[in-house]
């Protein structure tokens, strides 16, 4: 049989869960679902016990108790339904390529602004230069 437990502690580790469920038969296996992203513990996690009236002690006697600080829920886990957990579409890529594109949109934004206030600087030196260079130039000193 194949047991939902969730509500689990972050802390918790397949050898935590397997140890758990073991006082009350054989398991197959235990497993806790991980974030792809990051590793953490998604919060619940999947027993497998060969002998299903072991499998519906374990349930009666676990659900509701209190592991490592956390109330558990543990009952027989329930096929999914066809067309549950689809996957969502982000416009053809992924949340992260979308990110990635937004900040590449805005860095391009930056450097843009960069070169024209750069400009507008290089312009303004040259007037700057140019009224300095023909201020001199008409100086009584220079015989003008």
């Amino acid at each position: 049989m194949n047991i939902y437990v969730g509500n689990l502690s972050w802390s918790m580790t397949d050898d935590d869960l397997m140890n758990l469920f073991t006082q009350y038969g054989s398991v197959t296996s235990a497993k806790i679902l991980k974030d792809k992203m990051n590793g953490r513990s998604k919060g619940f996690g999947f027993v497998e016990m060969e002998d299903d009236e072991a499998a519906k002690t374990a349930i009666a006697n676990l659900n509701e108790t209190e592991v490592q600080g956390r109330k558990l829920i543990v009952n027989e886990s329930q096929p999914r339904q066809e067309g549950d957990y689809k996957k969502r579409s982000f416009g053809g890529g992924s949340v992260a390529v979308a990110a990635t594109r937004k900040v590449a949109v805005m860095a391009a934004a930056v450097v843009v602004e960069a070169v024209a206030v750069m400009a507008a600087v290089a312009v303004e030196t040259v007037a700057v230069v140019a009224v300095v260079t023909t201020g001199i130039f008409n100086y009584p000193a220079f015989g003008h």
